[in-house]
């Protein structure tokens, strides 16, 4: 189900290209969350306050996270693109030894790192996931270097707020990652004023697709920050909360 969800959306905005006026696609730049996930095979998801034993042994560490999956599932999907498209991805891993796992597995899949950072003080971000065996699937999502690595980001907002013309500490890191970029995918599971600055970001250039995946997080997304996307995919339960 999740796999089936993250290349819907990488699909989507490769069609969305397509739809563009001809030009040389160099790269795609996805923004997000990269997690370690522990898979908890059970019998049925438990409802409040019931405590459920395993069916057998949890799957433990498998890389998961909605902008790791969609970077990967995009960087397969142009891999053998004539046309050499980049996939590049910008994410926080913790400080912790799984962390270089995680890393592994994206330089693996040969994705641009330049805009990846290290955070020094929080762990990597957890994912716990209840499967069924007929195939139901719930999860709770802990943030760690997901969350609590992007500090700087919420003080560029604020100034970005005040005066869009100013200069940000982390100017930088927004030009490596819209440079030659010609569509841009968030998601939800990073902090909401990262998206919101690079969605803004992107459309003072002017040429940049903007994707934002709804999934994630159960909060308010903000209308200014909705009319700087092109595109919004939320599920049913996610469209509900929009509107």
């Amino acid at each position: 189900m999740f796999a089936d969800r993250h290349y819907f959306f990488v699909w989507l905005a490769l069609l969305a290209l397509l739809a563009q006026p001809v030009q040389a696609i160099k790269k795609i730049s996805v923004v997000g969350s990269i997690n370690a996930d522990t898979f908890l095979h059970v019998q049925r998801i438990p409802v409040e306050g019931e405590n459920l034993t395993c069916d057998r042994e949890p799957t433990v560490d498998v890389v998961g996270g909605k902008g790791c999956t969609q970077a990967i599932a995009a960087s397969k999907l142009v891999l053998h693109n004539k046309n050499a498209i980049r996939v590049a991805f910008a994410c926080r891993l913790g400080n912790d030894p799984v962390a270089k796992a995680l890393h592994q597995v994206l330089v693996s899949a040969q994705l641009d790192l330049s805009a990846s950072k290290s955070a020094s003080s929080v762990a990597s971000g957890r994912g716990y996931v209840f499967l069924t065996a007929s195939g139901q699937v719930s999860a709770v999502v802990s943030g760690g270097s997901n969350q609590y690595g992007w500090n700087e980001w919420k003080e560029s907002w604020d100034v970005y707020k005040e005066d869009s013309a100013a200069k940000l500490a982390v100017d930088h890191e927004i030009k490596q990652i819209l440079d030659e970029c010609q569509c841009l995918m968030l998601q939800r599971e990073i902090p909401e004023y990262v998206n919101e600055l690079l969605a803004a970001k992107a459309r003072e250039r002017g040429h940049i697709i903007v994707l934002q995946d709804v999934g994630g997080e159960d909060r308010p997304m903000t209308s200014e920050h909705m009319r700087n996307c092109d595109y919004l995919i939320p599920n049913e339960t996610e469209l509900y909360r929009l509107v």
